[in-house]
């Protein structure tokens, strides 16, 4: 329920319904969970910027090293 929150509580409260979603449903958490190691993440990276239909509509230009921060913050 979202009534009357403001944005961002709104967005917060179904930012954790997904997750607890994903748990219940028994999602792997993070990358490290379904076998990524960090020596993999820059070459991750590299292959994400190649896949720009994919980052076009992103509403931040982002470089490898900002995807492999996203990356890391996920394993």
């Amino acid at each position: 329920q979202v009534d009357g929150l403001d944005r961002r509580d709104a967005a917060e409260k179904a930012a954790a319904a997904v997750e607890d979603l994903a748990r219940d449903v028994g999602l792997p958490e993070g990358l490290a969970a379904v076998g990524v190691t960090e020596d993999e993440l820059p070459r991750f990276a590299a292959d994400t910027t190649q896949l720009q239909r994919l980052l076009v509509g992103n509403p931040r230009r982002m470089d490898a090293d900002d995807i492999e921060g996203i990356f890391q913050r996920s394993l």
